[in-house]
């Protein structure tokens, strides 16, 4: 609770997990591990120390009830009042509440109070971390402690006694999701946040979750498991919708189960890493999306999500935010196994520019198009856990090969969206290829769920590598647009979270059909290192080009310019290599562009193939393991999952070299695709409508 409230000072949150302090400071301030949020419908946490123990606001906000003549045992009273004496505060912002699906305001209650201890009065306004009043036994209580808890309600006149009317029972969330990790004499911990559903995609209740392990809570208490949400008026966060979770988890790796009351397994939910200071998500698969249009400038965005489960139906929350943070809108869907869905927002708003979370209970894999009607480009969805492993990723550093600075009339812009629980600020630092520093710009005390957009920092036209750092996860993609007119928009590509020292580009050409593909490498380590780019045609053989980068530097590779190819002319694939940490980014003649691969996989998703209304989709599927030959299949699915053919066999018979399989795609489809391999193997799709250049789209297969 304490979290939400801090975090709509600045904006509104996109993730469970908002780090800010917590209502009891002393002893770490722990939470009672014996009775947590949803046990026995219990709407709160509790915080069990000693009678006095200062309690503190846990946001700015203002006063709006309190009660403090009630004695200590004194319950039950007439008229009843179970939480003795009290302080309500209403907090400055507003939160998006999808069970009325608009903005509401945030309160917090602390409940169970010592008579006479409250400090502020009606009306004043307390900053987050104010001495607002004392622990005590008051009302419906047991023994000395406070109880925490938060509410979302549309109207700001509510309160609490002796008429309800913040229907705080109904309206409440899980303080757990929002409270700061605990952190005490060195016991850093972590959040975990999760969705059990069943095979139609709704959320399962009454489930006891096993496996996690945490320090004492106060009085001594022992955690032993947590509860999935039984009652209807335990509601989820609002944005990832999550149907348990909780923190103070120690870092670690666990094996998970949900279990009925008796005991009985009712899912594995597998092994999960829990990281000291950040949200592990089981079960729940957010995918972030920095730039969605609606009616810009006549560009619109489309969200393409392809369920990846092959037995149950996806609940997926698809939330366009502002670009300050704010919520604009909220769909839901539901996914058939194997199934795709497009999520776009028609006639929401017009001249709207923000971005989007998709939050769904089962892994999914999301691009996003770009079109005008005229010019079309695309993007993959950014992944909180993981499955992406080298690209289309959060991280606290993100690295952009190349940028543009009014560099042949074009540039590029950073569009940086703060997935984290807090706000942040943000440094966007340019290099020059030999790795000196160019500029350096800051995006001040970003908030969570909103984002910056800007420019490279430049200090005249030309080419720059970039490295944007911040305290808290980003998820970025970089648009190249025409710099008189930055809504004439070429590509967008996603940058890097992390390096590795190979690359793939499964498809690379050399002047074929007037086109040549180019390759810019940044040097993520600390030293100089030489990196090579081997090539790999088609119709054989294989040439290489190296360049010596230095740190943060980068080097165009061209296909043309490499020596020894054993054709002028050729399409086909290249490796990067090198003895340090590299990122990829892969050109062809400056219109269309992606990410290369620091990894391959045995499973590879394309959530959009088309081959219907002019439209063809090319389906590079590389080697990227070193040995041969690599055997597998590509299958198509429709829209509503069901399968469209069998599967296509193929072969790559060399190391690296990679195959053509659009032309296995159906004609008149217009669904998902997914590559099974023996080997690991880097697919890149290739959509281009009649032919044209400035109509085609280029994005990477999901890892799966």
């Amino acid at each position: 609770m304490a979290t939400l409230l801090t975090l709509l000072i600045v904006a509104l949150p996109i993730r469970a997990a908002v780090r800010v302090q917590r209502p009891i400071t002393y002893d770490g301030g722990r939470i009672n591990q014996y009775y947590l949020w949803g046990e026995d419908s219990h709407r709160g946490v509790d915080f069990s120390y000693g009678l006095g123990t200062y309690i503190y606001a846990v946001a700015d906000g203002t006063v709006v009830q309190f009660k403090e003549d009630v004695d200590d045992n004194t319950w039950p009273q007439n008229p009843r009042n179970d939480w003795g004496n009290f302080v309500l505060i209403r907090h400055n912002g507003l939160f998006w509440d999808r069970t009325t699906q608009q903005n509401a305001y945030v309160y917090s209650i602390y409940a169970h109070l010592k008579k006479d201890s409250v400090r502020p009065s009606v009306g004043q306004f307390v900053t987050a971390g104010t001495w607002i009043a004392e622990v005590d036994n008051t009302g419906h209580s047991t023994g000395n402690h406070l109880h925490l808890q938060i509410c979302l309600h549309p109207q700001s006149d509510r309160l609490l006694w002796p008429t309800n009317t913040l229907n705080s029972e109904n309206t409440s969330r899980n303080p757990e999701l929002w409270l700061q990790p605990f952190n005490y004499g060195g016991a850093n911990t972590g959040t975990v946040v999760g969705k059990v559903t069943d095979s139609n995609g709704n959320a399962v209740s009454n489930l006891r979750i096993y496996g996690l392990s945490k320090p004492l809570g106060s009085a001594g208490t022992n955690y032993v498991w947590s509860e999935t949400y039984s009652d209807p008026a335990l509601n989820p966060d609002d944005i990832v919708v999550e149907n348990w979770g909780t923190t103070d988890v120690y870092p670690g790796t666990y094996h998970l189960e949900a279990k009925y009351t008796n005991g009985t397994l009712y899912e594995d939910l597998g092994w999960h890493t829990v990281e000291a200071g950040k949200t592990t998500y089981v079960g729940l698969y957010p995918v972030y999306l920095p730039d969605i249009m609606e009616n810009y400038y006549g560009w619109n965005s489309s969200i393409v999500v392809r369920n990846n489960s092959d037995s149950k139906t996806a609940q997926v929350n698809t939330t366009f935010f502002w670009e300050n943070g704010e919520v604009r809108t909220q769909k839901t869907d539901y996914i058939a196994p194997r199934g795709t869905v497009v999520v776009d927002f028609p006639g929401t708003c017009y001249y709207c520019r923000g971005s989007a979370i998709v939050a769904a209970s089962e892994d999914v894999a999301v691009v996003v198009e770009h079109t005008n009607g005229t010019r079309y480009n695309n993007y993959n969805g950014i992944s909180a856990t993981g499955l992406d492993a080298g690209w289309g990723q959060t991280g606290a550093t993100i690295y952009v090969p190349l940028a543009k600075y009014d560099f042949d009339g074009k540039s590029s812009r950073l569009y940086i969206l703060n997935t984290g629980p807090a706000a942040t600020d943000v440094t966007i630092t340019s290099y020059y290829s030999n790795g000196s520093q160019a500029d350096s710009t800051p995006c001040p005390n970003l908030a969570p769920a909103a984002r910056c957009d800007l420019r490279p920092p430049a200090p005249a036209a030309g080419r720059y590598a970039v490295r944007i750092s911040a305290g808290q996860p980003l998820a970025v993609v970089v648009a190249e647009e025409q710099h008189s007119d930055p809504n004439v928009i070429y590509k967008v590509q996603n940058p890097f979270a992390s390096g590795a020292t190979v690359g793939f580009a499964p498809q690379v050409k050399r002047q074929w059909q007037g086109e040549y593909s180019t390759l810019a490498v940044q040097n993520l380590g600390g030293w100089p290192f030489t990196v090579t780019v081997t090539y790999y045609p088609d119709s054989g053989g294989s040439c290489s080009h190296s360049a010596g980068i230095n740190p943060q530097g980068y080097y165009v590779f061209q296909t043309q310019d490499a020596p020894g190819c054993p054709v002028s002319s050729f399409v086909g694939a290249a490796r990067v290599s090198a003895p340090g940490t590299v990122a990829v980014l892969v050109n062809e003649k400056g219109e269309k562009g992606n990410s290369g691969f620091l990894t391959g996989s045995q499973s590879v998703v394309l959530p959009q193939v088309r081959r219907d209304g002019g439209w063809w989709t090319g389906i590079r599927v590389m080697n990227a393991d070193g040995g041969a030959p690599t055997n597998g299949a590509i299958y198509f699915y429709h829209p509503d999952g069901s399968a469209a053919g069998s599967g296509a066999a193929f072969t790559i018979n060399s190391a690296y070299r990679s195959v053509n399989l659009g032309s296995s795609a159906p004609a008149g489809f217009h669904g998902a695709a997914r590559i099974v391999a023996d080997r690991p193997v880097a697919v890149s799709a290739i959509l281009t409508l009649n032919n044209s250049p400035e109509q085609t789209m280029m994005y990477n297969g999901g890892n799966r």
